[in-house]
């Protein structure tokens, strides 16, 4: 059965003593204690004799310039260290609940970027929380003034809004991808047949790449078939269900694990990118300012060597 105790601070020794007898036993050392407090040795010193006239009970054993804890001083000491333990968490918990920083970010981003990046951050315990919220659609503009952000993943070419501080992470580079075999199976025909996959507000992804690209290819597009999101073509290429036009940041697993091919190693860049944006004037400005610079640190674009990468 839990134990409750009415809390009587007249009944105990100030804090300061405590904290000061506390870091003495843990080091075995008023010197050491007194460096770690940022105060002198005979303060330290003070404060023990402080709670042993307030307890009527010695804690250390003195023996020239060695101080030795008691039976009892080792036993106070063991559960000051676990409330302090706790007074710490307490502390932390509460500071990282007053500085958790929302952002808004596009899912297909997050999936393949953000979130694996957020978790390392979210390591250090000195970091601030982040809360993610995701958006499917990635062109439309964040209204700071409505939507209630500290911050966003903006897609977009890096033209906002000169009230926004914009940290640029990642360039666009289209390039088609599909299945392993995909095409190889269709050319065996003298016009392969083929249905291209996009994003919905992409339309003109495909036209876009023949044109940057300059390579003349040989398949007969039947059809032209978008989706909701870049996450669902890229989903649907790696089903086989035709030829996706994506960006190359975000298929990297994906060629990677060869569940997508690159049936033309040539990307070309659309003057789009993904940024990190937030507004100028914000009460908690520096802890965004560190965020963006520890994404730009962590999202890096690593170029493929067999790639051509047109601009």
């Amino acid at each position: 059965m839990e134990q409750h105790i009415n809390m009587d601070w007249m009944k105990t020794p100030p804090l300061y003593a405590l904290k000061a007898f506390e870091a003495a036993a843990r080091h075995q050392s008023f010197t050491q204690a007194a460096h770690e407090l940022a105060i002198t040795q005979s303060a330290v010193s003070k404060h023990i004799q402080t709670l042993e006239e307030f307890f009527d009970r010695k804690l250390f054993d003195r023996k020239g310039p060695r101080v030795i804890l008691t039976r009892d001083g080792k036993s106070f000491a063991e559960g000051l260290q676990s409330a302090f333990s706790e007074l710490c968490m307490a502390c932390h918990n509460f500071s990282r609940q007053d500085i958790t920083i929302h952002i808004k970010s596009p899912t297909t981003f997050s999936l393949r970027w953000l979130i694996a990046a957020l978790r390392k951050l979210q390591d250090d315990i000195n970091n601030p929380n982040v809360q993610l919220d995701n958006c499917s659609k990635c062109s439309e503009l964040i209204d700071f003034n409505t939507e209630h952000y500290d911050g966003a993943i903006q897609y977009g070419n890096g033209m906002f809004p000169a009230s926004w501080e914009i940290t640029s992470l990642l360039d666009e580079w289209l390039i088609p991808v599909c299945a392993p075999g995909l095409l190889a199976q269709e050319r065996n025909m003298s016009a392969p047949e083929i249905d291209v996959l996009y994003p919905k507000s992409r339309e003109g992804n495909w036209l876009f790449w023949c044109k940057k690209s300059r390579y003349k290819t040989d398949l007969n597009v039947i059809t032209h078939q978008p989706f909701d999101t870049t996450d669902l073509v890229i989903s649907a290429a790696v089903q086989g269900l035709g030829l996706a036009i994506v960006d190359l940041n975000m298929v990297k697993t994906e060629l990677k694990n060869h569940t997508l091919t690159l049936p033309y190693k040539i990307a070309v860049r659309t003057g789009q990118g993904y940024y990190f944006v937030r507004p100028r004037h914000q009460p908690i400005n520096e802890k965004l300012s560190l965020l963006s610079n520890y994404l730009k640190a962590e999202i890096i674009e690593d170029r493929i060597d067999y790639v051509t990468y047109v601009t």
